[in-house]
């Protein structure tokens, strides 16, 4: 099992001694590996301060049935809250990602969130990568990136 993290460190600004808070690699690709937790991590990246778990969970729902969240059922609303409440939320509490007050309902996200932002941009991967970043280089953009972070 591999040892590298994906890191994120404190700005200098900050009130508190720096430190260093880091995810495994597995985990990271484990938390990735779920839609709903990447639509809450792209929700959470894109609106600040603290989110109503129902607020996420209207969200996610209409991401995945393609409409409104005035068009949402309340059973497909119900079914997608009650996976962020029980499963999702926990899991990047655990890690780190989110700080997630379960007897509140609310969602707020931490610095670590930062790092997993390259990899929630919902454009397909390809290999005819026209970008400027990777001329000269032999990895597609998506390998780059990794490289990058991962140090290889």
């Amino acid at each position: 099992m591999s040892s590298q993290r994906l890191t994120e460190t404190p700005s200098e600004t900050a009130p508190e001694p720096t430190s260093s808070v880091a995810v495994e690699r597995d985990d990271a690709f484990h938390l990735l590996s779920n839609s709903r937790r990447r639509e809450v991590m792209r929700y959470l990246l894109d609106n600040d301060g603290p989110t109503e778990l129902g607020e996420l969970a209207e969200f996610v729902a209409a991401k995945e049935n393609g409409c409104e969240p005035d068009e949402l059922s309340s059973d497909g609303r119900k079914r997608v809250y009650i996976s962020l409440y029980q499963g999702h939320m926990p899991k990047l509490a655990k890690h780190d990602i989110v700080e997630y007050d379960q007897a509140r309902g609310t969602v707020t996200a931490n610095p670590l969130i930062e790092a997993f932002a390259p990899y929630l941009d919902e454009t397909p991967l390809s290999t005819d990568d026209t970008s400027g970043a990777n001329r000269g280089n032999s990895g597609s953009g998506f390998t780059t990136t990794l490289s990058s972070i991962f140090g290889r």
